[in-house]
């Protein structure tokens, strides 16, 4: 890997200047006011050097587990290591995951916000699972649908220790994709991460909560 601009050329000439590219404050209009009210971390780096789904690895396991490209068969095997998941249900502590789509979190798929609700924090942040670890039978009742149940935990305050809700990837005329991912309406996005903040809000648990959106 030579750089993410480089590749894009490489794919498509001129491509750098569209994958380099953004939006203007105003056509993001949520994620304008979250940063007018919150802290903004500038500095990011990538856990490897290398293609998208290793470094995703990262986020809930601290390793990629020797993957160091976006190697389809693998990802969709699973990948074997120990996460956070694990270590939370052997510290007695629960997690939960929020799905739109089929979870991806069994799969190969970018999760747009995770929650973590431990010691009092709630933390908010973006990974992708491909955890073999998360297909077993003890965790089938870790999945909760998003539309049926994620509002009504924040209004109960039960939200689990450990969240994470995931997007709409795919695009349909009903259900349009609110991943954020190009060429999808970015205003989905929005809507979305406006729903997720408003309910977070209005949980007798904001106080107790890190709010993180990468």
């Amino acid at each position: 890997m030579q750089g993410f601009a480089q590749n894009a050329n490489r794919i498509l000439p001129g491509m750098a200047n569209t994958v380099m590219n953004g939006f203007k404050p105003d056509l993001v209009p949520v994620y304008k006011e979250l940063v007018t009210q919150f802290g903004v971390c500038d500095k990011w780096f990538a856990s490897m050097p290398v293609s998208t789904q290793p470094n995703r690895l990262y986020v809930h396991s601290a390793t990629s587990h020797g993957l160091s490209s976006n190697d389809t068969e693998k990802l969709i095997q699973g990948l074997p290591q120990k996460t956070i998941f694990d270590s939370l249900d052997e510290a007695g502590l629960n997690f939960g995951i929020y799905y739109q789509s089929p979870p991806a979190t069994l799969y190969v798929r970018i999760c747009f916000i995770f929650i973590v609700y431990i010691n009092k924090e709630n933390i908010y942040s973006t990974s992708v699972n491909t955890y073999r670890n998360l297909r077993k039978l003890k965790y089938a009742t870790k999945f909760h649908l998003f539309d049926l149940e994620f509002k009504r935990h924040c209004k109960e305050g039960k939200l689990p220790n450990y969240v994470v809700i995931e997007q709409r990837y795919w695009d349909l005329e009903l259900f349009p994709a609110n991943d954020d991912h190009p060429s999808h309406d970015v205003s989905e996005g929005q809507r979305f991460i406006k729903e997720v903040y408003e309910a977070l809000r209005s949980s007798p648990q904001w106080n107790e909560m890190l709010f993180i959106i990468t």
